[in-house]
């Protein structure tokens, strides 16, 4: 008579184990980096309303000059970026027919729109009101 036994060897069972423990710890350390990266693209969409707040802005007003301060819309948008950099201290630059903001990203470099649409990874001159 002879029975038979089926299943897993502990050894089995440990190699699994420790084949889903390299998965998973490789799966975390490469999340970590997400929730920054998440802030970045934030920063970059508050950003691009605050393009479109500064166009409507200049179209009601005929100058750029209070768009920070008399801007509700691009006032508030300046605020939600600044909180989700972590109050990183920005570089605005206006005049009555120009305008530039900058800040800094949270993972790594700074972000610019002007009012000529340039937007990238540049910072503003305060010179010319423009990304460079």
């Amino acid at each position: 008579m002879q029975t038979s036994k089926t299943g897993f060897t502990l050894i089995e069972l440990l190699v699994v184990i420790a084949i889903i423990g390299i998965l998973a710890g490789m799966v975390v350390i490469n999340m970590q980096g997400a929730p920054n990266s998440a802030k970045d693209a934030t920063i970059r969409g508050y950003m691009a309303q605050m393009r479109a707040a500064a166009m409507i802005f200049n179209t009601s007003n005929n100058t750029y000059v209070g768009i920070d301060g008399a801007g509700q819309e691009y006032r508030k948008l300046m605020d939600q970026v600044d909180v989700t950099n972590g109050s990183a201290v920005p570089v605005t630059s206006v005049t009555a027919t120009a305008y530039c903001y900058s800040t800094a990203l949270v993972v790594s470099g700074s972000w610019c729109i002007d009012s000529t649409g340039a937007v990238g990874t540049s910072t503003c001159s305060t010179t010319d009101s423009k990304c460079h």
